[in-house]
């Protein structure tokens, strides 16, 4: 049996750059004799995934659902965000499979994007860098996590390496340029929009959304339409709202162009299934909407598919797409709430509830909880060496522990202080230290190259499959 080694994808990691990071661990440069070694292991494993796309044979050997393995790791949910075909079903399904050769490898804009932090923490918590897919979204220029100004190398074909490899030599994109477009209300809202609609799962219809779009837009004074212009257009709003050096990274060219109607801006408020890209929708959108999840929760809204009733009275996701959103999104409880199609407070109250709780936008959270359940650390020396408030990580212990209050709150229907403490058991047996063994962090224990990302020297791996 062909046994290769098998890298759990990371959140956001690009395809394309799993697909090099797996053919890298199991020592295989060339990208058509990986794909070709792939199948084969497959094959041996009784999965056949002869005559389907890449991307699907690649979510077949990560031990994906393929749909979950397109939306989580491609850009095509953004890509084909808006379908001329109301009932085409979900992305990477069946109806949708012809998308995928042309796609599932493609990045948006020109380059490779990068952050320095990011690369940093993810070689001291996981041993290894990986390239992240919402730092490539049009329009990013700085860390959605860290806040801080990306990094452009200008060769894509560097997204075959790890990015701790090729950092040196990627050049910032500008501090002060970067905060200048991060305090522009518009500009942000854009991404948010972005992000929200690179996570869905299902297309919405352009046709609906086009049209539920042009009737705003008119009923806020702008142009919408195709006859002739006599009212404000969108494209002069941007004009004057926005940096000019930033709008032609979406449009190049728009700045030099004379004030006037902009087909790729204006144009998506024709009404028309043909009318522009996702892009051109969600930078419109955020002109017309004051928050991105009211942009978002209208669109949704409005298409035909999902009716018009408000999110939160929809039905709980269950337990296991419930907790995959969550690994999916490290943590993050408003990325989650994009992911489900939920309202943020109601998807707070059901990870709460679950006992899941919002890890925040570091890494210091992760690290603090790492240590005191999984190395069996003291509340006090976890959210020291994390560099944490103790009160913290005590909020985060109560809420992950919060399935099980409620199993006491049916045992003990009081306060604990109103119950004899000769009834209790022992604290010190009860908190007795060993149980769970310690692991070590991420995938450091079974990456082949994190030795080497991490400057240690590399130990030998044995072959074998990871699932």
């Amino acid at each position: 049996m062909n046994r290769l080694i098998r890298p759990a994808p990371m959140p956001e990691e690009l395809a394309i750059a799993l697909q090099a990071r797996a053919a890298r661990w199991n020592g295989l440069a060339d990208k058509t004799r990986w794909t070709s070694e792939m199948r084969r292991a497959l094959a041996d494993d009784g999965q056949s995934c002869e005559g389907l796309p890449e991307i699907e044979a690649m979510a077949m050997f990560h031990g994906e659902p393929v749909g979950r393995f397109v939306v989580g790791h491609t850009v095509v949910p953004l890509i084909h965000a808006f379908s001329a075909d109301d009932g085409a079903g979900e992305h990477g399904g069946p109806a949708r499979r012809h998308l995928l050769p042309k796609n599932a490898f493609r990045v948006l804009r020109a380059g490779a994007y990068l952050c320095r932090k990011c690369v940093e923490e993810d070689l001291d918590f996981h041993g290894m860098s990986w390239w992240r897919r919402d730092h490539q979204l049009p329009g990013l220029f700085w860390c959605p996590k860290h806040r801080t100004a990306l990094h452009l190398h200008q060769d894509a074909a560097v997204f075959r390496a790890p990015p701790s490899a090729v950092i040196s030599e990627a050049s910032c994109v500008g501090n002060e340029w970067c905060e200048e477009l991060r305090s522009n209300a518009l500009i942000s809202r854009f991404i948010e929009i972005q992000e929200g609609l690179l996570s869905l799962e299902v297309p919405l219809s352009e046709r609906v959304v086009s049209r539920m779009m042009r009737d705003r837009a008119s009923d806020q004074g702008f142009h919408s339409g195709v006859h002739e212009v006599k009212r404000p257009l969108v494209s002069t709003l941007l004009r004057e709202k926005v940096d000019p050096k930033w709008i032609d990274t979406l449009y190049g060219g728009f700045g030099e162009t004379q004030d006037g109607y902009y087909f790729s801006i204006d144009g998506t408020l024709r009404g028309h299934h043909d009318s522009a890209g996702a892009v051109s929708y969600a930078l419109v959108a955020a002109v017309l909407w004051s928050s991105a999840d009211d942009a978002l929760t209208a669109m949704m809204d409005a298409d035909s598919t999902r009716g018009t009733q408000d999110r939160s009275a929809k039905p709980g996701p269950d337990r296991a797409r419930l907790e995959a959103a969550y690994l999916e999104n490290r943590g993050g409880h408003a990325a989650v709430a994009r992911k489900l199609n939920l309202r943020e407070d109601t998807v707070r109250q059901i990870l709460d509830a679950a006992g899941f709780p919002a890890l925040g936008a570091g890494m210091g959270l992760l690290k603090a909880a790492a240590a005191f359940y999984l190395d069996g650390e003291s509340l006090n020396n976890a959210s020291r060496m994390a560099n944490v408030k103790a009160s913290e990580l005590e909020k985060l212990i109560r809420t992950s522990g919060q399935p099980f209050a409620d199993i006491l709150r049916r045992w003990v229907p009081v306060s604990a202080g109103d119950i004899p403490v000769s009834s209790l058991a022992s604290p010190r047996r009860l908190m007795r230290k060993g149980g769970m063994p310690a692991t070590s962090q991420g995938n450091e224990a079974s990456n082949p190259e994190s030795a080497a990302e991490s400057g240690k020297p590399i130990a030998k791996t044995a072959s074998k499959t990871h699932h």
